[in-house]
Order: C-alpha cells, then sequence, then structure tokens
C-alpha cells in the first residue's frame, strides 16, 4: 500500500511551486491540471509565464518551471484541457488558431505538443469545457451552436477519430457551463439554460448516453449552475450561483439524490459563486470560486466540507482572488488556478499548490483473474477506472476492461491474464473551470505468477498452497499429490492415476518416456536406479533427450535385482 503525504499541513501552501503566470487586465486561469506523467497544463488567459512570453496554453514541469519545448501556441484563452489514453491533448476554450493554422476553439496536439493536421470540430462559439468518456468519445460543451458545421446548441460529442456523433444533441437554449459522466453513460449537465431538447429544464438536467432529454430529472435550480459533480453513492453536487432548487432555500451549493430530488442532508450557505466542486475517496468535498463565506465563517475563494457536509475548520487556504479551478494529483495534492496574487498571505501569481491529507493507494493483482486498485483519504473522488495490460510497458497497451467499484476502490474480474506483465490503472477525474477539464490519473504495477499458481487457479480458483489446492494435497483420492499432478498436466479433480508415465521394458533395458506439459515451468524431472534401496544407492539416469522430452534408460543386467524410481522437484 503506497502512502503519499505532501509536505506542510491540508491546504498549507507549497512553497516550493511558484510559476508566477502572469495574467493580465485579471484575466484568470481556468485550467491547471496535473498529466500522468509529471507534468502540469495550464490555460487561460495568461501571457507570460516566469517571465518567459508562452501565452494561453502551457506544460509546466512537476516544480512549476516552464516546459519551453512545449509550444502549442493557442491563439487565445484555452479554457479546457483533456488527457487521452494514447498521449494526445485536447484544448478547447476561446481561441481561433493554433500554430499558425485556423482551429475554432478545440485543437488536438501530440504529447509533444505539435498540432494534429486532421483533427478539427471548428466550435462557433466559446468551448467551456470537455468530457473524455471511457470509449474516447468526447463531449463538449459551452456557448457554441454548431460543431462541424453541423448544429449543435451549447453540447455535443465527437467520435474518438475526430467526426462529430450524428446521435447526441441534447440541445439547450444558452450557456452550458458544466458537465458530469455517469457509470451508465447518461450525462448531467449544468449551466444557464432554462430548456433542454426543448423540455422546460432551468440551468441543471441529465440526458441520456443517446443525448435524449431525461424525463424524470428535473431538479429546478433558479439561478446559474456553473458545475456538477457526481458523488460515488449516485447523488449530485452542484455550484453556482442560485439561492433555491426545486423551491428550496440552498445558497450556491446543493445536494441532489440520484433522481434529481433535493437531498435535505446538505445545506451550507455560501456568500459567492461556487465555481468548482471536487470529491476525495475519504468523502470530503472542495470547492472554489468567488465566495468568502462558507456557513458563516471566513473562507476566502477556497474551503473543504468534511464528508458530514460540515465546514472543515482545518482546511483554509485564503486566496485574495476568484479561483476559477482545481484539480487534484493523485497523491491528493491540489493545484489551483485564477486571477489570485496571493494564497495564505504568500505572493502566489494566478497559479498555486496546495499540501493536503495523506493519500494512500494500492493497484494489486490478487490472481490471474482479477485486478484491484485500493484507493482511500485524500485520493481524488472518480468514476471512471480502466485497467490495461502490457508484456513490458513499451509495446502497446490492451485494455482489459471498465472496473466496478468494490469497498475502498475499483475490481476488474472474469480476467484470463498471462503469467507475468504489467497492469497499468487509469482513472478519470475532472478539474479546471466548471470542473471542465478531464483529468487523466495512471499507475502501473509489475506482477508475476509461477507456473503452479496458475495452474492452481485454473483447477481451484485460488494460487493460495493451502486447502485443496495444496501441493501435498490429493483432492480426487487417485494416490497422486497436486504437485505430481502439475508436473505431468494432469486433472486434480479427476482420479487419472492410470494416465501417469510408467517404465516400460524394452528388449534388455527399462525406459520411462513422456513431454512434459508447456505449463510445467521449471520443474525438473529425476530417474534413478539402485539395487539395494539404501539412501546412497541411487545413482542417476540421464535423460537421451531434450526437454520438454525425456527418454531415460535403466540398465538390467540378468540376475541382479533393480529399482527403479523417478522424481520430481517443483
Amino acid at each position: 500500500m503506497a502512502v503519499f503525504s505532501a509536505a506542510g499541513a491540508p491546504g498549507d501552501l507549497d512553497m516550493a511551486f511558484n510559476p508566477d503566470v502572469a495574467v493580465p487586465g485579471g484575466n484568470p486561469i481556468y485550467t491547471a491540471v496535473p498529466e500522468p506523467q509529471g507534468g502540469i497544463l495550464i490555460g487561460g488567459g495568461f501571457h507570460t509565464v516566469g517571465g518567459v512570453r508562452h501565452p494561453y496554453f502551457a506544460r509546466l514541469f512537476a516544480n512549476g518551471a516552464l516546459d519551453a519545448s512545449f509550444n502549442p501556441n493557442a491563439g487565445g484563452p484555452v479554457r479546457a484541457t483533456g488527457t487521452l489514453r494514447n498521449g494526445k491533448i485536447i484544448a478547447a476554450g476561446e481561441f481561433t488558431a493554433a500554430q499558425g493554422t485556423t482551429r475554432n476553439r478545440i485543437a488536438q496536439y501530440s504529447p509533444e505538443g505539435t498540432l494534429d493536421p486532421v483533427f478539427d470540430p471548428n466550435a462557433d462559439g466559446f468551448v467551456n469545457g470537455l468530457l473524455v468518456q471511457p470509449d474516447d468519445r468526447i463531449v463538449f460543451n459551452g456557448l457554441f451552436t454548431s460543431l462541424h458545421g453541423t448544429a449543435r446548441n451549447r453540447a455535443a460529442r465527437d467520435n474518438p477519430n475526430g467526426t462529430l456523433d450524428p446521435q447526441f444533441n441534447p440541445g439547450a437554449d444558452n450557456n452550458v457551463r458544466g458537465m458530469a459522466l455517469q457509470p451508465d453513460g447518461n450525462v448531467l449537465l449544468a449551466g444557464v439554460f432554462t430548456t433542454l431538447g426543448g423540455l422546460p429544464r432551468n440551468r441543471i438536467a441529465r440526458v441520456l448516453s443517446d443525448g435524449s432529454p431525461d424525463t424524470d430529472f428535473n431538479p429546478n435550480a433558479n439561478g446559474e449552475v456553473y458545475c456538477v459533480v457526481l458523488q460515488p453513492d449516485g447523488k449530485v453536487l452542484i455550484g453556482g450561483d442560485f439561492t433555491t432548487v426545486a423551491g428550496v432555500s440552498r445558497t450556491r451549493l446543493a445536494r441532489l439524490q440520484p433522481n434529481g430530488s433535493l437531498d435535505p442532508s446538505l445545506n451550507v450557505s455560501v456568500n459567492g459563486i461556487v465555481r468548482w466542486i471536487m470529491m476525495q475517496t475519504d468523502g470530503k468535498i472542495l470547492l472554489g470560486g468567488e465566495f468568502t463565506t462558507v456557513g458563516g465563517v471566513t473562507r476566502n475563494r477556497i474551503a473543504r466540507l468534511l464528508a458530514t457536509g460540515t465546514l472543515d475548520t482545518t482546511f483554509n487556504p485564503n486566496a485574495n482572488e476568484r479561483v476559477y479551478c482545481a484539480s487534484m494529483y493523485a497523491d491528493g495534492r491540489i493545484l489551483i488556478g485564477g486571477n489570485f496574487t496571493s494564497v495564505g498571505g504568500t505572493a502566489r501569481n494566478s497559479v498555486a499548490r496546495l499540501a493536503n491529507d495523506p493519500a494512500n493507494q494500492s493497484l494489486a493483482v490478487p490472481s490471474p483473474a482479477q485486478v484491484q486498485w485500493l484507493r482511500g483519504g485524500a485520493s481524488p473522488e472518480t468514476n471512471q477506472v480502466t485497467f490495461e495490460y502490457s508484456s513490458d510497458g513499451e509495446s502497446g497497451w490492451t485494455l482489459l476492461g471498465s472496473a466496478v467499484r468494490i469497498t475502498g476502490g475499483w475490481e476488474l474480474a472474469g480476467l484470463t491474464l498471462p503469467a507475468n506483465g504489467l497492469i497499468r490503472a487509469g482513472a478519470r477525474t475532472t478539474g479546471g473551470y466548471g470542473n471542465g477539464s478531464s483529468v487523466l490519473l495512471e499507475t502501473v504495477t509489475a506482477y508475476s505468477f509461477s507456473p503452479i499458481e496458475i495452474w492452481r487457479h485454473t483447477h481451484f480458483g485460488t494460487i493460495a498452497n493451502s486447502g485443496s489446492a495444496a501441493l501435498d494435497a490429493d483432492p480426487d483420492l487417485d494416490g497422486m499429490d497436486n504437485l505430481l499432478e502439475f508436473a505431468f498436466g494432469l486433472d486434480p479433480n479427476t482420479p487419472d492415476a492410470a494416465e501417469l508415465p510408467a517404465w516400460e521394458q524394452n528388449d534388455d533395458d527399462f525406459v520411462l518416456t513422456f513431454t512434459s506439459p508447456p505449463d510445467a515451468g521449471n520443474t525438473t524431472y529425476i530417474a534413478e536406479y539402485s539395487s539395494s534401496l539404501e539412501p546412497e544407492s541411487w545413482t542417476p539416469i540421464p535423460n537421451t533427450s531434450s526437454p520438454p522430452h525425456y527418454k531415460f534408460y535403466a540398465p538390467v543386467r540378468a540376475g541382479r535385482r533393480l529399482y527403479l524410481r523417478s522424481r520430481i522437484t517443483p
């Protein structure tokens, strides 16, 4: 179990991290997200990073220094980013050009920052956010009314190859500011709209996986909803500038039941706009935006609630201006961006990093049929986890499937894994402006099973050397223990002693002939003879063939007693 603990108390400023991002005219940082390889993508209205001109979209090294080799050269502010499993990067926002080429509000780059010459969704208005689905389809939201030259009002979906999904067309009548994906493929939408697909829907709605409105989900917020986040239990957190939900007083923060009705258990008043929400696996809720009090207690632009819904009094970063966006590392550390100039009383221009409680995670392969990723503490919550396999990490990764929740984490079962290799766990969580950036978290572990463990699992469903699967057990009562059954590829659950290779007389010799099974691993086969059965009297008989083929000849002498035996060593 790996345990991470960022230096400092939760919410303390990381004093060693200071990118110094200059944002003219109060334009904000809209997105600041960690990459799986350790870099940080930032996007917004900035012009310089660390004193170097590098406008709108940049990559930082882990220590906050500018990665000058990554030069996407966006022609305007970037509001959202997403990293795909293949390493490519999606940027979306306000720009109309990238690297000197026309790209209206959406562009795709290689991991090194080279513009993709083909990918061009061509949105006709601002794109606020994007959502990468497990199948690599990408949902966009914003103010646009067409994508790929086709009418799409404020929400649309692209296929993995960059073509428009012809089916997904929610049709919002006004700005869509935030989205969240449910495990069943349904999508939650939040924003300024009052109708969706022609149905009255005030600022929060749900569409089915095909884009059609969910007619049973209608929370009815009376003001803008900037962000929407799904909890592990299916409940929904919303933040924004509303004061009622379903006609009940809720000031800028509320929780909904899975069916869209108001959850009465969360009622914390926030005195300014909530622009983003994030959840930790321990149930704590982070929120940020423009507020200065939460539950009547001073909290400047960023705060945390306990799992009970009460204010966490130990967490108080204290930003002096708006915090437009935030994202979390796998180890719980928090990136924040906005137009602030100080955090915790220390100068920080637009981007900062905060310490957090310890996070823990453990990626394990308990058996050839099962992969588990346990995550706890301050780890970021997610509702998308996939597992991949690679023999060496260099010859490509094969998607094994999407995981399901178990107590304390995620699991994928029913697999038939090779004896050894690498497993990569990938999780999608949200960050950025209105939770509009798709953050990819990844971790890799190596595993290995011995041939006997693979054999045990095949026949007994376990790799443990115990019970009926123990080496010295004989579950089928045929006089052969499991080690012997394994060595000769026999079925330990079916009496089959007659299939064991036996010595046969061949003229003047006795011969033992067999071929070892391909999954016998490093099993050693030994044949010996003795004329007295004394412990020191056994003489090895050489194999006259080449493994996996074996042929042992025992010399027979007239008038002399000879004992033969064969042994195996796993």
